[in-house]
């Protein structure tokens, strides 16, 4: 399977978050630490880059780095139950992820036009959809 590069936006102001191959956002956990995280762009990819120590389980919160609008979202995780956040796909559609450290819970959704998700995928895979 080919690895898809996803180009951010935030949910808010639509302004990017991706930068190369990193996405970019304020970060805070529940001892009121910030600082900003890298996440991989590449979708289904876990790398991150801390700013600092944040143990495994630990939920914390995102948010834009331009707008400063919170990105966690009051639905739950469907593997842990922890806050999921959101971010824009620039083009359309979304992506959401988990807010707790070490869960991989995440989703593609957001597509008004059926046709705009069977792009995407065709674009992830060698075989594609028709």
């Amino acid at each position: 399977m080919k690895k898809i590069l996803l180009e951010t936006v935030c949910p808010h102001c639509r302004a990017a978050l991706t930068s190369g191959e990193w996405i970019e956002l304020k970060l805070r956990d529940d001892a009121g630490h910030t600082g900003t995280v890298a996440l991989s762009t590449y979708f289904n990819d876990y790398a991150v880059r801390l700013p600092f120590d944040v143990a495994d389980g630990v939920v914390v919160a995102f948010q834009c780095p331009h707008c400063n609008a919170p990105l966690n979202r009051d639905y739950p995780c469907t593997l842990c139950a922890a806050p999921m956040f959101t971010l824009g796909i620039k083009g359309g559609g979304k992506v959401d992820a988990c807010s707790r450290k070490g869960c991989k819970g995440h989703a593609l959704g957001g597509f008004s036009d059926p046709d705009e998700l069977l792009m995407l995928l065709n674009r992830v895979i060698d075989t594609p959809y028709l």
